[in-house]
Formats: C-alpha cells, structure tokens, sequence
C-alpha cells in the first residue's frame, strides 16, 4: 500500500475517513492494519468529547458544577471541624483544635474505663482564650464502686488520652458522678 499525501499515519485512509468511522466497529481493513488500530486509539477521546458537546453537555456548565464542588467540599470541610477552641498562642499565632476531636479524645478516654458510662462532657474555654481549656464531665457508675476513686481515674485517664492524642496539657477536669447504674 503507497500512503496517501493527505494521510498523516502510514496507510491510504485519511485521518477525515478514520473520524468518519470512528462511531461504528472497526472494519476488516481496520482490524489488520495496526496504524489504524492507533489512530483510532487516539482519535477516541476527542470522538468521546465531540460527542458530549453535540449531546448538549456545555462544557461552562461542567467547569462551574466543578468550582462549585471544591467550594461546597470547603465550606462542608469548615463546618465539620465544630467550634475551634485556642489551646495556646506560640509567636507564629494561636494554636487552635476543633471541638469534636476533643470530644472524641474525651468519649475514648472514658469508654475505656470500666464501670463507667460518660453522660455528658462540655469543653470550657479559658477565659482570656489564651490558656488551656477545661473540661466538665459527667459520669454514671456502677454500683458498689467507689465514686471518689472513679472520678480521680476519669481525670487521669483523660488527661492521658488528651497528651497522647493532642499532645498538649489540659487545665482542670471537673468529674460529676451523677448516677449509679447496676
């Protein structure tokens, strides 16, 4: 086979007959001839993108629908951290962590406890917003232990937890027992 002039690959079909063909299976000539084989490889993601256009996909519309996901996975990323609460202030600014990683902290600190069940658990800022925060926790415990030596392992095990997973000191840790359960 002598290649054509108007033919960029190395064989008699033109690029304009290739696109042609493009919507349906390849022919005979097309499933021997590896140049076509490539051409069509090739030619394959701009057919796909031809079709998209023709099929009424405005390609201004995708490009916003993206903006507008990046800026909704930001904003949704923004709320899901809760309330930031300031553990210290370095030269470089306030070091500050979300609510809910403290909370969590607090929740495993004290599931982890035996004979204790976590009621309520509130995080107190310090009052300049410069100093480590508080906590207020209130338990419910099971019956015949011993209320004053469950809420001394309540505050160690949570001031544990907090330097392991936060690596920072927590202020005071104010435990209620507020129930007993069997």
């Amino acid at each position: 086979m002598t290649p054509s002039t108007d033919a960029p690959h190395s064989c008699t079909r033109s690029e304009d007959e290739l696109w042609a063909s493009l919507g349906s299976p390849p022919d005979a000539h097309e499933l021997q001839c590896l140049t076509c084989q490539e051409q069509r490889r090739r030619l394959a993601p701009l057919a796909q993108a031809a079709q998209e256009w023709k099929t009424g996909t405005d390609p201004e519309e995708s490009l916003l629908e993206g903006i507008l996901g990046r800026v909704m996975h930001g904003i949704r990323t923004e709320i899901r951290r809760g309330t930031l609460f300031t553990l210290t202030v370095t030269p470089l600014g306030p070091l500050r962590i979300s609510s809910y990683l403290l909370l969590e902290a607090i929740r495993d600190a004290v599931d982890s406890i035996e004979h204790v069940e976590l009621r309520t658990h509130k995080i107190i800022p310090h009052a300049d917003d410069a100093g480590p925060i508080s906590l207020a926790v209130s338990l419910a415990m099971q019956a015949g232990q011993d209320g004053t030596e469950v809420a001394e392992e309540t505050r160690r095990t949570i001031a544990a937890r907090f330097a392991e997973r936060i690596g920072m000191p927590i202020g005071t840790i104010n435990v209620t027992v507020e129930d007993v359960f069997q």
